[in-house]
């Protein structure tokens, strides 16, 4: 099996899941082996490969078998790739190539089969027996951009591979495909315990200020914990020194009317978990006066209502 042979079938069961198109990365211009000259993919077929492997010639990544390929038929400038998107630092990557390879294909065919199985208890049957380290498993998962539909079963691997924040990771490397329902059904599924930088996510990869506040009131909902120590009396916000704070946030962005209500329910529900309004921006004086302004506005509406 190859990782291309996988893509193929992929984009075939995702199609006949979603009923319509679904977008996969295959190439079908650059050459996908080389013996003496570039074979392209006009003349390819799975016999003329493995002729191509047994007289020692180059295969392409995409187009690697480990059925009846070996380490010689790899171009080795494409291993750093493969070391990258698994993130496995090895001091000898000559020796570790074709394993790096195999693991990279046999991933691949384990998202294949996150919709191939159908029955809910023969896939964590299959996970369960999956020996890749799922730490590899994750780095993949991270660092490449498959867009994949959020099923019961995909939703299963990611619960594996995930320890509580690591799946903020996840949720915002992938911004072109991230909505509000995703985003509640991945994180109320997993222990968030670092609502600030959570909120540091939302506020850089989340583009308009109502749509952050409708990510912040979720992961609020999700956070089970104190924000901060009820007997502290304000928050110094370094700039400088940049630690992210849920409530630099809130209380610096602009409020429009057309959403005023939505942010004073957020801001409730920060406050309820012991988050300080009182914020100073360290060595600015006139930034820390808009915060303290906004904190008297804050003020202002929870007294007339």
């Amino acid at each position: 099996m190859s990782i291309f042979l996988i893509k193929k079938e992929l984009k075939e069961v995702l199609e006949k899941l979603l009923e319509k198109d679904y977008s996969i990365d295959l190439d079908y211009f650059q050459p996908i082996a080389k013996l003496k000259k570039p074979i392209y993919f006009s003349d390819y077929s799975e016999k003329k490969l493995q002729e191509i492997a047994e007289k020692k010639g180059k295969i392409t990544l995409e187009f690697w078998n480990f059925e009846y390929c070996s380490k010689e038929n790899i171009f080795l400038e494409e291993l750093d790739s493969v070391i990258q998107t698994l993130d496995y630092r090895v001091k000898d990557k000559l020796n570790y190539v074709e394993g790096l390879v195999t693991t990279l294909i046999l991933i691949h065919q384990l998202l294949l089969n996150v919709y191939k199985i159908n029955d809910r208890q023969d896939f964590q049957n299959y996970l369960e027996s999956f020996k890749v380290p799922k730490k590899m498993i994750k780095n993949f998962l991270v660092n490449t951009d498959l867009k994949l539909p959020l099923t019961l079963n995909y939703l299963t691997l990611l619960k594996k591979v995930f320890d509580k924040d690591e799946i903020l990771d996840f949720i915002f490397k992938e911004e072109e495909s991230l909505n509000l329902n995703n985003f509640e059904r991945l994180i109320s599924h997993f222990k968030i315990e670092k609502i600030h930088q959570c909120a540091f996510l939302i506020f850089k990869f989340i583009k308009h200020n109502k749509e952050r506040l409708e990510y912040i009131d979720v992961s609020l909902d999700y956070f089970h914990e104190m924000i901060g120590n009820i007997t502290e009396e304000k928050i110094i916000f370094n700039k400088n020194n940049y630690d992210p704070h849920i409530g630099f946030f809130l209380i610096s962005m602009p409020v429009d009317q057309e959403w005023r209500d939505l942010y004073y329910k957020v801001i409730k529900k920060y406050i309820d978990k012991g988050g300080q309004t009182n914020i100073e921006v360290l060595k600015d004086e006139k930034a820390t006066l808009k915060l303290r302004e906004r904190c008297l506005e804050i003020q202002e509406y929870f007294h007339q209502y």
